[in-house]
């Protein structure tokens, strides 16, 4: 089916923890397409950005990439990309949400790149606060917070695409 267990470990006995974890696994229901009640006062407004060409707005498949000139589209789930790519970055916060270090995953490169972008949680796409802090190691007490963004495509990616495109 596609899905992804995450265990957090409760006790130093791995092993029973992800045995716990299974046993809550439930098969995906089946519905009835009878059962679903469509609310015919829930109307969708459609608004159509005429800053992409016609072309890539009509042609452009989903999940997948074209370019015009030198500019990429991407299409996704929730609309076409311009020029960009989702990117995540993380790090750890107090009680009250206040930076307290990079996760160490990241290199300085990426951090600065993050930082230059100006990104705030309100401009994100999405943004992941762990609900319990670290129970151990350096970052014990702190809650990881993922934050994902959009980052501007480097010439090397446009490259690539374009390639895989042609």
């Amino acid at each position: 089916n596609g899905g992804t267990l995450s265990v957090k470990g409760t006790s130093d006995d791995l092993i029973a923890s992800v045995e716990t974890a299974l046993h809550q696994v439930k098969a995906p229901r089946e519905i009835d397409r009878n059962e679903v009640i469509i609310n015919p006062d829930v109307l969708t407004k459609q608004v159509i950005d005429t800053s992409i060409p016609a072309e890539m707005r009509e042609n452009l498949g989903q999940y997948s990439f074209g370019y015009q000139g030198a500019t990429v589209y991407y299409r996704d789930n929730k609309g076409i990309r311009v020029g960009t790519k989702t990117e995540e970055i993380s790090y750890y916060v107090d009680e009250e949400g206040n930076f307290k270090a990079w996760d160490t995953k990241h290199s300085q490169k990426q951090i600065d790149r993050f930082n230059s972008l100006e990104v705030t949680d309100n401009t994100a796409l999405d943004v992941y606060v762990t609900d319990d802090a670290a129970k151990r190691g350096q970052f014990k007490g702190y809650y990881k917070k993922t934050v994902f963004y959009e980052a501007p495509l480097s010439d090397k990616e446009v490259a690539r695409i374009k390639g895989m495109v042609d």
